[in-house]
Order: structure tokens, then sequence, then C-alpha cells
């Protein structure tokens, strides 16, 4: 059969691997025959090499210097075979190591060491061999994501959540010294600090007073915004110039109480009930990626279920989102998925590859679900606007102390935390921070 004839998925299920030494087997790849494997499968990724000698060779995604043969004759029969994904083929080494070919020292590229030492920082976070492998050879550095205020509880709820622009300058300063390297922002307006900012030039005060005080952390402002907003006012923040900005993937629907702000708070209110539904259309999500990737704004897409991935597939399709897709599983959120292990299991098999993945929990969750996801090789995203508590009975007296857990939390488990300059990297975003 012709090289040209090999489906992207057509690889037999009775495949067996050829032993063959590692010399002969990395000399081979000197004189392939072109091959297109075609796309990955997202829970199982491969490097297609090329044909040699009647056989396939190709390469892991995470072990980019173990090679892997099979024979061409046992790979597709037809062009019709049904698509079958590389994990049932790992699934038929009974022992991934004794397939593993390891080149010699001098055989072994610049590249492929450097491939090697510094792993992708995205890979498919519920494949057993993906994680192990992971383990073996380092996580990527965390991203510690700050949710610094929130658009809904103010000082009323915890008097150290930061309102006004010089309060959050200042709040989002400690969390970035110890370990913070992006920065999610709800910008108030100074009329009333209760609601969120409605126009541009707030916003642009806001993250100036922030870039000022922390040179390079990542700027995340939020459309989702707070209550009784317009979708305009919710988008005013991406004329301010942040480098990512949130992504709401759901209709918002939610109920609760906030509690009375009594004076000598600015603003006093009484307490409220709030009932209501934000859209989030289609066509309003789409709007919003389009005039995201228009201004340079990488967005940080928020799944709530696993009903979004239905619109990240949409967005997919329609350009609207570039490689890596930052994806914030949110949970314990009304309306969304419940908080639990298995639910972040689920919501990580809907992931498209390329995927980074960046977890966040409400209350008494975030603790929990962000060290779960610490461990998985995630990233996480702590501070007052999900969780006003350190631990039970006491309030948290400032984001940098969630934040340090975080670190610390991280260090204990062997995983280094990214600099905000490693989490540039990582994210695909300008190394030059934004100025405003």
């Amino acid at each position: 059969m012709p090289a040209e004839a090999l489906g992207g998925s057509q690889v037999a299920s009775a495949l067996r691997p050829r032993k063959t030494t590692t010399r002969s087997c990395i000399k081979a790849t000197d004189s392939l025959a072109p091959v297109s494997l075609g796309q990955p499968s997202r829970r199982g990724r491969f490097h297609p090499l090329g044909i040699k000698d009647g056989f396939v060779l190709f390469r892991l995604f995470t072990l980019r210097s173990s090679v892997y043969l099979y024979p061409l004759a046992r790979v597709c029969r037809s062009h019709e075979l049904p698509e079958l994904r590389i994990c049932r083929i790992r699934r038929q080494c009974s022992s991934l190591r004794s397939h593993r070919f390891h080149s010699e020292k001098e055989s072994v590229s610049a590249k492929e060491h450097s491939e090697r030492s510094h792993p992708s920082a995205w890979f498919d976070y519920v494949n057993s061999y993906e994680f192990m492998e992971r383990v073996r050879v380092g996580m990527p550095p965390l991203i510690i994501c700050v949710a610094c205020n929130g658009g809904i509880q103010g000082k009323e709820a915890n008097e150290f959540i930061p309102e006004t622009a010089d309060e959050i300058a200042d709040s989002v300063q400690g969390a970035y010294d110890v370990g913070a390297s992006m920065v999610h922002i709800h910008a108030r307006d100074p009329k009333n600090l209760t609601q969120g900012a409605r126009n541009t030039e707030i916003w642009r005060e806001v993250l100036r007073k922030v870039r000022l005080r922390c040179p390079e952390i990542i700027i995340n402002a939020t459309t989702g915004a707070g209550p009784g907003m317009t979708m305009e006012e919710r988008a005013a923040c991406l004329a301010a110039g942040p480098e990512m900005a949130s992504l709401n993937l759901a209709p918002d629907m939610s109920k609760f109480k906030l509690k009375e702000r009594r004076p000598p708070l600015p603003f006093p209110r009484p307490a409220l009930e709030i009932d209501e539904c934000i859209p989030f259309t289609y066509g309003q999500i789409h709007q919003f990626a389009a005039e995201m990737k228009q201004r340079g704004v990488k967005p940080e897409l928020e799944l709530y279920h696993p009903g979004c991935a239905w619109v990240v597939r949409y967005l997919i399709e329609n350009q609207l989102v570039d490689r890596p897709y930052w994806m914030q599983t949110v949970m314990g959120y009304q309306t969304g998925s419940f908080p639990t292990v298995e639910n972040i299991i689920q919501l990580l098999k809907e992931f498209p590859g390329g995927a980074l993945w960046l977890c966040s929990a409400i209350g008494p969750f975030q603790l929990p679900l962000t060290t779960l996801a610490t461990l998985m090789g995630g990233h996480v995203r702590v501070g007052l606007e999900d969780n006003v508590y350190y631990s039970r009975g006491r309030k948290a007296k400032s984001n940098a102390e969630l934040v340090q857990r975080a670190v610390r939390i991280a260090q204990e488990l062997n995983r280094a935390v990214a600099t905000p300059a490693q989490a540039r990297t990582m994210l695909g975003l300008k190394a030059q921070p934004s100025q405003y």
C-alpha cells in the first residue's frame, strides 16, 4: 500500500511491536517514506515519523525520545477501517517500558533532549500513561491565578476584599510577591463600589495601577462582571487592553443572598436576594470571542458543566480561539457541575487537544479541588473572589495568604511554581507585558 493511503486513525487492534535495537531503530528514521497519520486522538496523541522496511514508526506524545514500530501490513487493510484511538495500542503494550527504545546519548539530538527535559505544558490529564510519565519527568510549572475580588461580594463579606483601584493594586501586589503569575480582576465603579465598572476608562485606571505594582504579572479581566449589567457593559474591559479575559460558555443562572452592607463601609445597602439569568447565547459568545481575537486578548474559557464542551468545539471550528486553549473548570457554581472529583474528571475528558487546565472552586471546595489540580498537572485559581475563608471559622486575611498556601502545596508535591515569564511562554502570550 502506498504511504499516502494510510489513514489517520486506521490502526488495527491486533498490532504487535517489533523488537529491534535502539541504534537500528534510530537510524531507520534517516530514510523514511513520508506518511500522514492524520489528526491525533484526544486521549492518546502520537507523532508519525514515516515508513521503513514495512514498518510504521511513530513516537508517543510525551515520549519523544522513544520510537515505536508496528508492521505496516497490519496497520490497515483498506481505506474503510473504522477509527481506532492510539490508546488501544497502549493497552496492548503490557509493559510500556519494555517497548521503549532509548537511543545512546550521542544519538539523541539537541531538540529531542530539550523536549525530554522540558515537556510540553499541555497533555491529556486523564490518560494514565501520560500522567505516570509526567510524574517521572516532572510536571509543568504551576500557574497560580489570583482572583482578587469578584463582582458580587465586597467588604461586607470579608473586610480584606479589595474594592477601589488602589486596594486592588495593593492586594494583587501582595499575591504577586508570593507566587501569583496571573490576576483575574473585577474593576468596581468608584461611584458605587458595590457594582462593577461599566466603562473602559475605569478599567484602564485599575489595570494601570496593577501594572505599576506588578511589572510582569499576566492581567486577566472579567467579562462576566456583575449582576444587572448589559453585554456591552460586560465587554467594556476589552478596550482597556488586558492580556486575557474570561469568556463564559453557558447561561449563568443563580439565586443567592448578599449580606447587608452597613456603615461605616461606603455605599451601605440592605441585604439583597439576587435571582437572575445571564443568557450568553452562541451569538453573544461568538461576538465576545471575535472582539477578543481582534484586540489580541486571549480568552479564558469558563466551563461550568460538560455541555460547555459543545461551545468550545464551536469556537475552535470557527477559528475564534487558538492553541493552547486556556480552559477553566468552575466547580460548585450554581447550575454548574457539583464540585466533585468525578465531575472534574468528566469535564477533563471533554477537553480538546492542546488545552491547559485551570481549576477553580467555590467556597470550601477551593482547597481540595485546587490541590487535586496541582497533583494532576493542571493549574489553579485561588483568591477572595471564590472563597473568603482560609479555614473553617477563620476568614482569609489577604489574597496573598491563599496564594502562599497554593505555593506550599505545590512545593510539597515536588512541583515548581511558574514565574510570569514561564506562564507567558506556556500560554503563548507575548513576552512583553501589557502597558497602560
